[in-house]
């Protein structure tokens, strides 16, 4: 839109005089170039600086002309000039009143350096999932089982399935029996064949320390049958005892 456009916009705007089509139209302009608001906003502190000196300061300046030229109470001076001086002071009581009320804009470099941290490369990604996982792994070893999970945890989902085997055997012995029962499952639903006995057993391990003794018999039994699973043996002398 034309600024001469624009500017007829603003001012029927101010003025309340603007129908609800052009309100429209002058919309769509502050929609495309934002700046038109801040001239709106200038313009309405023009508008009420001149209402608030112009209802007090022009009626005296008029009343003065009256009582001087009209009752001749002193020899007729010309005035003209006198009011668009009043109203360049106008102006600029409004220009100082803009610039002490309009938002004060944030420098963008001191936002920036707020803000900005470099995004850890790869490798030091990968040295501090090391460090995690030594540091899990020295627990497990040790059997200080919570102290492992702990360690582990933050990165348990990125693992692979020996180390969420692991996890699972903490979270077993820590009797956190809703996250082994969740790992083990994970690991069966890979379907990885070097994991998936190792996973049925520590499952039954899970259900048997719960008292669920029907669901670990479920499992053992196919440890059992299967002669070539491993824990297949143990899977046998466990049924004998707990049947």
């Amino acid at each position: 839109m034309k600024k001469e456009k624009v500017d007829i916009l603003i001012d029927k705007l101010i003025l309340n005089e603007i129908s609800e089509l052009e309100l429209t139209q002058l919309e769509a302009a502050i929609s495309e170039s934002p700046k038109i608001r801040n001239e709106i906003n200038f313009r309405k502190d023009i508008n009420k600086s001149m209402e608030y000196l112009g209802n007090e300061d022009l009626r005296k300046l008029l009343n003065r002309i009256h009582e001087e030229e009209i009752e001749g109470k002193t020899a007729p001076k010309k005035h003209h000039w006198k009011i668009p001086l009043f109203f360049l002071f106008a102006l600029g009581i409004a220009l100082l009143i803009y610039q002490f009320t309009k938002p004060v804009k944030i420098s963008s470099h001191l936002v920036y350096a707020e803000y900005f941290s470099p995004y850890p490369s790869s490798e030091e990604r990968g040295e501090d999932e090391a460090k995690l996982i030594q540091g899990f792994k020295a627990h497990y070893s040790d059997k200080n089982y919570q102290k492992a999970l702990d360690q582990i945890k933050p990165i348990l989902n990125t693992q692979n399935n020996e180390m969420k085997l692991m996890a699972g055997i903490c979270a077993l012995e820590s009797d956190d029996f809703h996250l082994s029962t969740q790992l083990f499952n994970d690991i069966l639903s890979t379907k990885d064949y070097y994991f998936q006995d190792h996973a049925n057993w520590y499952l039954a391990l899970t259900y048997l320390k719960q008292d669920k003794i029907k669901e670990a018999i479920t499992i053992l039994t196919q440890l059992k049958n299967n002669p070539k699973a491993d824990h297949h043996k143990q899977a046998m002398e466990l049924l004998k005892k707990i049947r």
